[in-house]
């Protein structure tokens, strides 16, 4: 289960009009997809091919379920550039927020089963079953 202390939409004014950014699973499982590595956030800020890619995902109009209707055209685009950081920040919260909920459930389930996980790659004397 996600933190619930997450915003799901980010308001911001594009293309004149009052636009809703709203993080789908659908959204938040490409953007963990294109970034593939919760590391790789600290890379959005300089470099520019992944932050586009990443703009591009989110700027996109999609249904509520975060299928994309209309990709978005980042030259065809009017937003304050001052709001891109904005975009980044409300992104990583997420991704950082997916990639540690997903690690615990995988952590819990090994915790666990570790038992069954070590009769499975030990024997009594040391070497592998």
């Amino acid at each position: 289960m996600m933190t619930n202390s997450l915003n799901r939409t980010l308001t911001l004014e594009i293309n004149g009009k009052s636009r809703d950014l709203f993080m789908s699973f659908g959204l938040l499982n490409e953007l963990a997809s294109l970034l593939g590595d919760v590391d790789r956030l600290t890379e959005l800020p300089i470099n520019h091919e992944l932050r586009t890619v990443i703009l591009k995902a989110v700027l996109s109009e999609r249904t509520k379920a975060g299928k994309i209707v209309t990709e978005a055209d980042l030259s065809e685009i009017d937003m304050d550039p001052q709001d891109v950081p904005k975009i980044l920040a409300w992104v990583g919260e997420w991704v950082v927020d997916f990639f540690i909920q997903s690690g615990e459930a995988v952590k819990s389930v090994f915790v666990a089963n570790m038992e069954r996980v070590k009769s499975l790659t030990s024997s009594p004397n040391g070497t592998a079953a």
